[in-house]
């Protein structure tokens, strides 16, 4: 059986890559029977769910630094080259 810990970098590693919301509540229910069956205290809950919620925010943040990131080397691209009108050229 996991630790606690180990627990929680799984479900975040799963939660990360999921494409469907019905698929993170699945795994977000998987998770609260885990730490029932495992009978993990209230206090040791909460803060299990603080930690996933702070490790989910920080990769939502990362994520959307990358999107900015790739945005504004797209419009570096297009601005350094007025003349092409091709959106889906990826600058180096």
């Amino acid at each position: 059986m996991p630790t606690l810990d180990e627990y929680r970098r799984a479900l975040v590693v799963r939660l990360e890559a999921c494409a469907e919301v019905e698929q993170a509540r699945m795994l977000l229910a998987e998770a609260d029977l885990w730490l029932t069956v495992s009978q993990i205290s209230e206090p040791g809950r909460a803060a299990f769910w603080q930690s996933v919620s702070r490790e989910l925010a920080s990769y939502s943040n990362e994520v959307a630094m990358l999107r900015v990131r790739l945005l504004e080397s797209l419009l570096e691209g297009i601005l350094a080259d007025p003349g092409s009108s091709s959106f889906t050229k990826v600058p180096a």
